[in-house]
Parts: structure tokens; sequence; C-alpha cells
């Protein structure tokens, strides 16, 4: 057997030191990137946020000519909507709010279901809330509009939690 040369010998500690510089180099980026994402998940939080803040009524127009459409008019819709599923529980906690319900409703049925849009739109007299107005339905949340301007626009309690627990439910899976 050869023994081992003086060259060798030196190189082995060398070898043992770049690797043990290696693995913590490589700890401490690992953990690096784990703040970043950390970082940016709260970012997005507070994006998300602030962006499902400026939902409400005014975020769409229903409009009645020879078919009833509806528009979205709040450009801050197609950002959420092209954040996909992932926002899906800040919508369903939007549900809540009167003021965003329908458009939260309107979001999360072109997230997940985006082959079940559909408007309906009445002329009715014999709600409670109102003498005269438009009852609309759209992807089966119903709401009430007045026929004046000075009045606001109602969603039926129960139509409300009704749509919130259909939500909750379809988006547990």
């Amino acid at each position: 057997m050869s023994k081992p040369t003086k060259t060798r010998m030196n190189t082995l500690p060398l070898k043992i030191l770049f690797l043990f510089l290696l693995f913590l180099f490589s700890i401490s980026c690992s953990h690096k990137v784990n703040q970043l994402t950390t970082q940016e998940k709260n970012t997005d939080k507070a994006e998300i946020e602030k962006l499902i803040s400026t939902l409400s009524w005014d975020s769409f127009i229903i409009y009645t000519n020879y078919a009833t459409t509806f528009e979205i008019t709040n450009k801050n819709v197609a950002i959420l909507e092209s954040k996909g599923k992932s926002i899906t529980p800040y919508l369903v906690n939007a549900l809540k709010d009167e003021e965003k319900t329908v458009i939260a409703h309107i979001i999360l049925t072109n997230i997940w279901e985006p082959e079940v849009n559909f408007i309906n739109y009445y002329y009715c007299v014999e709600n409670p809330f109102y003498e005269m107005h438009y009852q609309c339905l759209i992807n089966n949340l119903k709401w009430y509009m007045p026929t004046t301007e000075n009045n606001t626009r109602q969603i039926d309690e129960h139509d409300q939690d009704r749509i919130f627990k259909y939500w909750v439910n379809r988006t547990s899976d």
C-alpha cells in the first residue's frame, strides 16, 4: 500500500471546511427565502384587503335594453379575479358586508363557476322594502333596487346568508 502523500493529507481538512461552509451558506439562503416568502404573503394580504375595500354597489352597472346585462365598473375587480382561487377566503368574508355582497358573489362566480353567469331583472311592487322596485337576480343572489335615486339597494338577509353558506360549502373542497 502506498502512503498518502503530504498533499492529500492537507487537502482533506480543506474539503471538509469547504463542505461545512457550503452547508452553512445553503441554510442561510433557505432562511432568507422563507423570510421573503412571508413578507410577500403579508404584502399580498394587505393588497388584497385594500382591493376588496374598494368593492361596493358602484362596482357594477346593470343595463336594460333588448337584453339585460351588467358591466363591471371597478378596475380592481379584474385585479382580484386575476389572483384566482387564492383570494377566496377574503371574498367569502366580504359576502357578509351588504355593500360588497353582490360584487363579491360575481367575482367568486367568475373564478369558481365562470360558465354560470346569468342575470334577471324584474319590475315589482310587492316588496316590503319599497312600493315599487326592481328585483335583480345574478347567479342566484337576489337583491332589490329602488325605482327612485334617493333610495338604496338592499339584499334580503335570508338570501345573503344563503349565498354566504353556499360559497363556504362550495369552496371548502
